[in-house]
């Protein structure tokens, strides 16, 4: 018996299993997340409020209802990706902060500045788009910075 376990593990190891944890939480419920703590996961879906840090990928942001403004910093996924000619990228921010989002190629210079300035608390939406930018097909950075808060995104370009 001894050996047939001793096999299950070494077959487990060897075949690098790969786990993905998803947060999601029903529409009529929300997460209230204390000072000091954290929420991680490589998913997270719904509507998560408080003063915690959120790691992992915040598939949408969402504020609870319009009038409300959003609890945490936020940078979602570009759409579509890839993209041709443009993309739009939405972000949250919790308080008035000087915001800067900037695009990125592999080699880490900056091709376009798409916010540089001071931004009330909200959700926004902003389009990258290509037009007068001779910018090949690859994978280019987009970077969000709000106060402390910064994260980088990875979007393809495909022509």
């Amino acid at each position: 018996m001894r050996s047939i376990s001793t096999i299950i593990i070494l077959l487990a190891i060897a075949t690098n299993v790969k786990t993905q944890s998803i947060l999601e939480v029903s529409s009529s419920a929300t997460i209230t997340v204390s000072s000091g703590a954290d929420i991680c996961a490589d998913s997270i879906i719904g509507i998560i409020q408080g003063e915690g840090t959120i790691c992992g990928g915040v598939n949408s942001i969402d504020s609870g209802s319009e009038k409300d403004n959003p609890k945490v910093f936020a940078l979602d996924q570009n759409y579509p990706n890839p993209f041709n000619l443009g993309t739009s990228i939405q972000y949250a921010v919790s308080g008035r902060q000087f915001v800067s989002l900037k695009v990125y190629d592999v080699l880490g210079k900056e091709i376009a500045t798409l916010v540089d300035e001071y931004k009330e608390a909200g959700t926004y939406n902003v389009e990258f788009t290509i037009n007068n930018l001779q910018l090949s097909s690859g994978i280019y950075f987009y970077k969000l910075q709000a106060g402390s808060f910064i994260e980088t995104k990875k979007m393809i370009l495909m022509k």
